[in-house]
């Protein structure tokens, strides 16, 4: 029956990215605000640096400057695989 083949996949791919979502909150949870909240609020929600500034408080070089460094600090501890 085509449509059982269908909700497995579907199953499969919700579990797939709750796991997802569970991992990048975990790997997240790991940086200190400055960086994390940019990331989460530019990267994630999709807000402007300027509207993350305002939201946050933060001078937008701070959320610019916090989003880079984040993203360099994930990468290395994805690469280093801890």
């Amino acid at each position: 029956d085509p449509l059982d083949d269908e909700s497995e996949v579907l199953v499969a791919s919700d579990t797939e990215a709750a796991d997802a979502r569970r991992d990048v909150a975990k790997l997240l949870d790991t940086l200190p605000d400055r960086q994390r909240r940019p990331i989460v609020h530019v990267k994630l929600e999709g807000l402007s640096v300027a509207e993350t500034a305002t939201l946050t408080g933060l001078p937008e070089a701070a959320v610019k400057a916090g989003a880079h460094r984040g993203l360099k600090a994930l990468a290395a501890r994805i690469r280093s695989g801890s």
